[in-house]
């Protein structure tokens, strides 16, 4: 399943506010020769502010070839790239961790995104979803059911995004985006975006997630709860009932990302590092003088 971060809609995002987008191909495999019939991965190159420098950022993508990556470090005098690879079907983190090495990276302690993702398959009937969740989410989730009532809103519609904007901005937790930005990653996504809000029976509104869909798989992308909904049922609930909340779309595939370790499906993925001219005149200081 593609991440958001390495679709089109979201290389769009990136690009309106002022990223510069690049593309690399896949990295070859000894065992696959056909490497170049996977999709080619998204480059995020952002220039520092008054320097003629940069820094670059490779987020959930199979492994890049990594002498495109350097050719677009020099291109752009990137100072500093992270690339958090998605996980390899058939390797382990340590082999992936062997061949960022390698090529002169380093395994980061503090990661950038959150490190384990929560995979959904919404083919499955409702009642064998219904019974993948732990007996507390379930009695949560028939809780909120209960309790409450779900609305789809449009992103495109401006009041509805102002409601949910302001919802966001007053409850949400972490980072919140500014506004501008917040309506250049709808627009990029277009309707392939929509608010999943969660009411009471009286039209109080209690929760609200973004969902973002690529390629008929959803993912949740922001969500917040106010200090009532935490109130009336637990955070998890509330989310988990607004997902599975069933407007008549049709998806495979739902994916949650979370720093936590409860959503362990699949394996944490890592970030390597690298410092790019201090590995061009340092650790690729030999290479460098042979004329490689």
């Amino acid at each position: 399943m593609t991440d958001l971060r390495q679709t089109p809609a979201y290389a769009s995002y990136m690009a309106s506010c002022g990223w510069i987008v690049g593309k690399v191909p896949p990295f070859s495999f000894p065992r696959q020769p056909h490497s170049h019939r996977r999709p080619s991965t998204f480059v995020y190159i952002k220039k520092l502010p008054l320097l003629p420098f940069s820094v670059m950022k490779i987020q959930r993508s199979s492994l890049p070839d990594f002498r495109a990556v350097d050719r677009l470090c020099r291109a752009h005098r990137a100072v500093f790239i992270a690339i958090e690879p998605r996980i390899i079907r058939g390797l382990s983190v340590s082999e992936v961790a062997a061949i960022f090495q390698q090529h002169g990276y380093r395994q980061a302690s503090i990661p950038m995104l959150p490190t384990r993702t929560l995979q959904i398959d919404l083919r499955q009937s409702p009642k064998d979803l219904f019974r993948t969740f732990k007996k507390d989410a379930r009695t949560s989730i028939r809780k909120t059911l209960h309790s409450c009532r779900f609305r789809v809103l449009d992103p495109q519609d401006e009041a509805q995004r102002a409601q949910f904007y302001s919802f966001w901005k007053t409850y949400g937790r972490g980072f919140v985006f500014s506004v501008s930005n917040f309506q250049k990653l709808l627009a990029a996504f277009g309707s392939d975006s929509f608010f999943v809000c969660t009411y009471t029976g009286k039209g109080q509104l209690l929760a609200a997630s973004l969902i973002l869909v690529h390629n008929k798989s959803a993912s949740y992308y922001f969500a917040c709860v106010s200090p009532l909904g935490r109130l009336l049922t637990s955070r998890v609930s509330m989310t988990n009932a607004s997902l599975v909340f069933d407007d008549g779309r049709v998806f495979r595939s739902l994916s949650r990302s979370s720093g936590e370790r409860r959503l362990s499906t699949p394996a944490p993925s890592p970030v390597f590092l690298s410092l790019y001219f201090l590995n061009c005149f340092v650790i690729f200081a030999a290479k460098n003088s042979t004329g490689a």
